[in-house]
């Protein structure tokens, strides 16, 4: 199996929202650049782990910076990388492999904090 190329601009792009820590600055408009740095996010929780709401807030709220927890957990979902119970109260890291561009943007992220 080939794999496609990793196309550095989109993960440049993708690494000027995050600030020096590896904490998301800003919500893009553009639905490719969210889903990147949903990625970012993703690698940075617990794999194999059961969270509640409460859990997954706290956390979500130590890697980013404009205070929209709420945002971020609808869409971690949305994008399937996160599951949770119909209730809403436990969350689970979905297990799957990210993107080529993600994996880029996980590894450079890695190594700022």
């Amino acid at each position: 199996m080939i794999s496609k190329p990793v196309d550095h601009t989109i993960v440049e792009r993708a690494l000027n929202l995050f600030d020096a820590q590896g904490r998301l600055t800003q919500w893009s408009s553009r639905r490719s650049m969210q889903e990147l740095c949903l990625w970012a996010l993703w690698a940075r929780l617990p794999a194999n782990s059961v969270l509640n709401d409460k859990q997954i807030t706290a956390l979500l709220d130590r890697l980013h910076l404009f205070e929209d927890a709420a945002l971020i957990r609808r869409e971690l979902v949305d994008f399937r990388l996160v599951s949770r119970k119909a209730d809403g109260s436990d969350y689970r890291r979905t297990e799957k492999p990210p993107t080529p561009e993600a994996r880029a943007l996980i590894r450079h992220l890695s190594s700022r904090s």
